[in-house]
């Protein structure tokens, strides 16, 4: 049976502690159930250690009953003043702010008072949503993640890296999900996670109608990742005009279940994009979600790289295409193959090696490794970082 404990995630609860009071709101923002929620109490139980009184820790669900009915600008902000009351200084903590109409012009009048320091969760990209709101300069959004491999080890207990990378692969990085579950009820547990998103966040964001275009939206980008698509192959899979598929890929990209990466000049003609799976589970909760080496290897790769902050851009020659980021150990061309490539091709390619300080590193199946490859494992591990 799955037992119950709890990963602290660190890195979130230390990022937090170093903005604590400095006059912004403090975003937390990633896909439904990745830990938003979790790593707020985690953050509120460390003030209280460290002698924050818990009557000055106030906590509102814009998605509870208890929230229900509030609606726009003046009743949130009078609700939220009846909680503090007359505290001299209050902690601010919001679920989901952007259910309430307003909620922007709430928190700006908030802030103006002086008297609290602000922390929201957000299963929204909330950079679109401030964009030109009076708080567009007072939010410091910080993107939660599926845990990496590592954590997924921690969480689930376990300590070989190549048994706990397979089943990764497969049930992904969100905390509801844990190693030891039967594959069936994991499915079904991430499947009900899409759902969420794809019904109470994304539709619900862009105020869409057609939730079975949607999914068939979904299964397609699925069905596609990390090849190069264009907007053209979209409309014909949904059988839907330019404007709505744009509406619905921003609604599904701005609640994190697949990051685009567009091809260098493309962006304009919206030609040539790819798209990365955010979560190995998400994708693989897809009923027809193929499970060889080539369906999945490009998006770990491609998440491990984004979770680490690097920027990342594409370069590619034929068919032969690249992750390029600048890592503390230089620039690095990180490529996903089912096989070694022969030094002679990526080198003439790509112009690797100590001149041009550009590095390889090619990503491959464990039966790949003696070969030269680095297995995917050793990768998600931070392996390539080492000497």
């Amino acid at each position: 049976m799955t037992d119950s404990r709890e990963l602290i995630r660190s890195r979130y609860i230390d990022k937090l502690t170093q903005l604590k009071g400095n006059g912004m709101v403090k975003a937390l923002s990633g896909m439904r159930n990745v830990g938003k929620s979790t790593i707020l109490r985690q953050y509120r139980e460390s003030l209280v250690a460290d002698g924050r009184p818990e009557g000055s820790i106030i906590c509102v669900d814009c998605e509870s009953l208890d929230f229900d009915g509030v609606d726009g600008t003046d009743m949130m902000t009078a609700r939220i003043r009846e909680a503090a009351g007359n505290l001299e200084f209050y902690v601010l903590f919001i679920d989901e702010p952007e259910k309430v109409e307003g909620w922007t012009a709430a928190l700006y009048n908030l802030l103006q008072e002086g008297r609290c320091d602000i922390y929201i969760s957000s299963s929204t990209d909330i950079g679109p949503i401030i964009k030109g709101s009076s708080i567009k300069d007072r939010v410091q959004e910080i993107r939660v993640d599926p845990l990496s491999l590592q954590e997924f080890m921690d969480l689930n207990g376990l300590t070989d890296p190549i048994s706990s990378c397979e089943r990764y692969s497969r049930i992904g990085g969100l905390p509801i999900v844990r190693a030891d579950m039967d594959d069936d009820l994991a499915m079904a547990i991430l499947r009900s996670t899409l759902s969420d998103i794809l019904f109470n966040g994304a539709l619900d964001q862009k105020g869409g109608d057609d939730p079975e275009r949607l999914k068939a939206l979904v299964r397609f980008i699925m069905g596609h990742l990390g090849q190069p698509v264009q907007m053209k192959d979209i409309t014909e899979a949904i059988d839907k005009n330019q404007l709505f598929a744009d509406k619905c890929l921003k609604a599904i990209t701005e609640n994190f279940v697949v990051f685009e990466q567009e091809d260098e000049g493309s962006k304009l003609l919206k030609s040539q994009m790819r798209f990365y799976a955010s979560d190995a589970g998400i994708r693989s909760c897809i009923r027809g979600a193929g499970r060889e080496w080539e369906d999945y290897a490009d998006s770990m790769v491609y998440t491990e790289l984004i979770r680490r902050g690097y920027e990342i851009k594409m370069e590619k020659y034929g068919e032969t295409a690249a992750f390029v980021a600048d890592t503390p150990k230089g620039r690095a061309y990180y490529m996903a193959s089912p096989t070694v490539t022969p030094d002679e091709e990526p080198v003439r390619k790509f112009g690797f090696g100590p001149k041009t300080g550009k590095r390889r590193i090619q990503v491959v199946p464990r039966s790949e490794v003696s070969k030269g490859g680095m297995g995917l494992s050793d990768l998600l591990l931070g392996n390539d970082l080492v000497e």
